[in-house]
């Protein structure tokens, strides 16, 4: 990520920040009133009041910061201070919610004093969502905010009051773990949309060339007319520099036209493949802050756990287009690869990731390969990860590696005895975003099998498959340059 994407991210940031403070405010007005009220006959008035006044004063400033700061930040100026602002802002509130915890102590009932606990983890869980542009400004918020009620409870000494602060504790790891991959995700989400920009740029700056290249071309072609009854030789000359041209331009536009599709695609899979998930961030979010105004109750946890879900592909599909074009753009570097190690490296990891699975492995020993040692990885991952996923359901598991010796061809072959597939629909196979099995039953993006191909190609081998319905499936793939 270079010097000038992260100026623009950052603003971006921060212009999130201040875009979802009136979200924050609101709640912040709204809680506190309603928790002023049920507490208003427990707790002395004046600490009552000086509690909810502190609350009020510090939103009314807010709200000003808010008004001030998005003139400012649209003209990108003292980001940083408007930035520190914010979490200083946000770390006032997150105290003053927090102090809720100490002036309860000896003044209300156990069941107002859950209450009081709930409310705070709500206003912590909506910081998850609108605070979660920045780290710092999330933290500042929840850590004072629930970090007194923790302490009490775990003062008590009761045992009702000590399981409620570890629920407390594991709500909050919770949470944050939810705001942590939120920023992360906006990150990426600004990042891509940069890179996608400086795509435009580049191919609108190519076109330029395009259109420059035909105008010469053209110019070319009138003064060879010109000197076609005059010059013969010349002539020829001439004929043959325009032929040379015409083939470059060729070239160049064929570069540009797949430059275009790889364009269309990228934008096709950011505009449609992510469309869900972040629709989903954002209307879960909103059910979380709604939700648990009073108390985190089951609807909330619920939309708690689409949010993770939602975030989740859209980081898997991220990543698999990520990894699709780095398998079209690395240099190879051939060497020797034991492939059966790095096989048996990869059937550990699924069997650490899914303890309770028993799976019988065949692993022909020794096999190697002159490959690229990265990519070929990577093809390993996705044949041994859908054998192991597409055999989650059968009773008696098994998946081989072993090689196959045809003509003077080393055939390599990753097979299973899992649900297997249609071959009518082999054609799909290892096309993007194609899929053979619903999302509902298995679970994918569908771009790895197409990952595959192409880095087999790169290689100068071919791939193909064989299979039928609950019979298992067969992956079969040879690498140029290595034979029996």
């Amino acid at each position: 990520m270079n010097s000038a994407h992260s100026e623009q991210i950052f603003a971006e940031q921060v212009a999130q920040l201040y875009k979802l403070m009136p979200v924050g405010i609101i709640a912040t007005l709204t809680n506190s009133t309603i928790l002023t009220l049920l507490l208003f006959n427990l707790v002395p008035h004046p600490l009552l009041l000086s509690w909810t006044g502190s609350l009020l004063v510090v939103s009314i400033i807010r709200s000003v910061l808010y008004r001030i700061a998005l003139d400012a930040i649209s003209r990108k100026a003292h980001l940083f201070l408007w930035s520190n602002l914010f979490s200083f802002s946000i770390l006032t509130s997150g105290i003053i919610w927090g102090s809720a915890a100490f002036f309860a102590i000896s003044h209300t009932s156990d069941a107002l004093r859950i209450l009081v606990a709930y409310v705070l983890g709500g206003m912590a869980a909506g910081a998850s969502g609108t605070c979660s542009a920045m780290r710092q400004a999330y933290f500042a918020f929840s850590i004072p905010a629930l970090l007194p009620q923790i302490i009490v409870f775990f003062m008590e000494g009761e045992i009702t009051f000590i399981a409620m602060g570890g629920m407390l504790v594991l709500f909050w790891i919770l949470i944050t773990a939810t705001a942590l991959t939120n920023h992360t995700t906006i990150k990426t989400s600004f990042h891509l949309r940069f890179e996608r920009e400086d795509l435009i740029a580049s191919l609108k700056a190519a076109h330029k060339q395009t259109e420059k290249n035909n105008e010469d071309l053209q110019y070319e072609i009138n003064q060879k007319k010109k000197a076609e009854s005059a010059l013969r030789e010349a002539h020829d000359l001439l004929e043959k520099k325009v032929d040379q041209r015409t083939a470059e331009l060729k070239c160049a536009n064929s570069k540009l036209e797949y430059a275009n599709r790889e364009l269309s695609d990228f934008t096709h899979s950011v505009s449609h493949d992510l469309r869900t998930p972040l629709f989903s961030i954002k209307n879960f979010s909103m059910i979380l802050e709604e939700e648990s105004g009073d108390t985190l109750n089951e609807s909330a946890k619920e939309a708690l756990f689409f949010i993770q879900k939602s975030v989740g592909r859209m980081q898997d599909i991220i990543r698999d287009l990520m990894l699709l074009a780095r398998a079209g753009q690395m240099e190879l570097d051939i060497t020797n690869v034991n492939m059966s190690s790095i096989v048996s490296e990869i059937i550990e990891t699924l069997q650490l990731q899914q303890p309770e699975r028993v799976v019988e492995t065949i692993i022909q020993p020794d096999i190697s390969a002159l490959c690229d040692p990265p990519l070929i990885r990577i093809v390993l991952e996705n044949l041994i990860g859908n054998a192991w996923k597409y055999t989650g359901k059968t009773e008696h598991s098994r998946i081989e590696f072993s090689t196959i010796k045809k003509d003077h061809d080393l055939i390599y072959c990753v097979s299973d005895n899992g649900v297997g597939f249609d071959m009518k629909y082999s054609e799909n196979l290892f096309a993007p975003f194609k899929r053979l099995h619903r999302d509902s039953a298995f679970t994918g993006t569908g771009i790895g099998l197409a990952t595959v191909h192409k880095i087999i190609t790169r290689h100068g081998g071919s791939i193909w498959a064989e299979s039928s319905p609950d019979q298992g499936a067969r992956f079969f793939f040879t690498l140029k340059g290595n034979t029996n």
